[in-house]
């Protein structure tokens, strides 16, 4: 009887070598499955100098295409709890705050859209198989340690810069395309996140801790800083959440 021959890992070639590097380390084993799905705990700032909310949260990120869902849950009132959802698919992104499952807020339009796709590009070292399974994605390398990873949306082409430390684990994303809104008007704004305490979850080695932040005129503004408790990949198609 021959003996199959064992499942080889995919082909890292096509990559810059800052991607390659990391994910030399972070996936030891052959990539498969559709989706990554984390768990975080953690608090967010609605306004700069604001108070921080405290949040749990569930968030799946699909491997083959530019797709999330995020939902968090805050203490509002009692055992009461705000839902917080926040996803991208197709092409299509929304904001909705949910209490008892009514919407109170919702955030839609261009710029929302916008920001949606740009964010699943700056937290893909939470799901490092869809750097490669995911062959939507643009890349291009700056130097050993720095990568642009890219995304079309209606004809613009989105683009969010990674960097990698001397461990090649990505630490920092960052991007100058995401829209703040300021009163009325949605102003270009530096946006970006931090990364670190890596460990192997899930067969996968990902950041336990993070934040995100604006560079505004008065200084920067983190408004998530979260820690992750749970991860796992799963081979099932990615949905947006109440799909």
């Amino acid at each position: 009887m021959t003996e199959s021959a064992a499942p080889q890992p995919p082909s890292l070639t096509h990559l810059p070598e800052a991607v390659r590097r990391h994910l030399e380390r972070a996936l030891a084993t052959v990539v498969a499955g559709q989706q990554v799905r984390i768990a975080q705990q953690g608090e967010m700032w609605l306004k700069p100098g604001g108070r921080a909310m405290r949040f749990e949260a569930a968030q799946s990120f699909a491997l083959n295409r530019v797709g999330f869902w995020w939902r968090a849950r805050f203490p509002a009132l009692g055992p009461l709890k705000l839902q917080v959802v926040d996803d991208y698919a197709d092409g299509d992104g929304e904001l909705e705050v949910r209490l008892l499952g009514l919407p109170l807020k919702r955030q839609r339009g261009p710029e929302t859209v916008k920001g949606e796709a740009l964010r699943y590009l700056a937290e893909l070292p939470f799901a490092p198989p869809a750097m490669i399974l995911n062959e939507t994605l643009e890349w291009r390398g700056i130097d050993e340690r720095t990568a642009e990873v890219a995304t079309t949306l209606g004809g613009e082409r989105l683009v969010v810069r990674l960097e990698a430390n001397h461990d090649d684990d990505f630490v920092h994303s960052s991007s100058t395309m995401r829209l703040f809104k300021v009163g009325h008007t949605w102003v270009p704004t530096q946006w970006g996140g931090q990364f670190g305490d890596y460990e192997t979850i899930g067969g996968m080695r990902i950041p336990t801790t993070g934040e995100a932040y604006w560079e505004l005129p008065q200084g920067r503004y983190v408004y998530w800083r979260g820690t992750l408790t749970s991860a796992q990949l799963l081979d099932r198609p990615f949905q947006r959440e109440g799909t």
